[in-house]
């Protein structure tokens, strides 16, 4: 719930802004103040993405793990009774228990390089030498990829989630391929 919660939070902030943007854009030739408006608010956003990432980082982290071994643990079940429904229910679970923070922090990632590309696509080349030099340090920040970490090591996207069901489905065909080959043997 608290995913949910900050994560809507930091989307529509995000989303906000973007839209601020788009229906200004030919006041950020003509204002100043405006360019340091913008600028206010998506520190604020990038602020409000770190201190959620310093929160949930070890819980994601946690999360991670934990679901790589339930995982292997639910499909090695799975290929030994594969008629089960009891198996079957909880690999839905445990998929999607580890599914809804990937979503939030993919949602939240296009959200950010959404955010990136409006500004970059404004005449800022137009602007006066002084309102140059601030944007391009704007634009600087906007490069850097902003979204959800686990242990601020692991981007929490549909990628990993991906990649720790490929892992998992991997652990249990070896294991059952080496469980076959000592039966064999014997």
């Amino acid at each position: 719930m608290s995913l949910a919660f900050f994560g809507f939070e930091i989307m529509a902030a995000s989303d906000i802004l973007y839209d601020y943007i788009s229906a200004n854009k030919d006041r950020i030739q003509e204002d100043p103040d405006f360019l340091k408006i913008i600028t206010l608010k998506y520190c604020d956003i990038v602020d409000n993405i770190n201190r959620f990432n310093d929160i949930i980082s070890l819980s994601n982290l946690v999360q991670f793990v934990t679901s790589a071994f339930l995982m292997f643990g639910v499909f090695f079940f799975i290929r030994l009774n594969p008629r089960n429904p009891v198996a079957h229910f909880m690999a839905t679970n445990v998929l999607i228990q580890l599914f809804l923070p990937c979503v939030f922090g993919e949602f939240v990632k296009i959200k950010m390089e959404r955010l990136s590309t409006t500004l970059y696509l404004t005449n800022w080349h137009d602007f006066d030498l002084r309102n140059q030099k601030s944007f391009l340090i704007v634009l600087g920040m906007t490069h850097g990829e902003y979204g959800l970490r686990a242990a601020g090591m692991y981007d929490v996207n549909i990628y990993t989630f991906i990649k720790i069901v490929k892992m998992a489905s991997s652990w249990c065909a070896f294991i059952f391929t080496l469980e076959i080959t000592n039966v064999n043997a014997v």
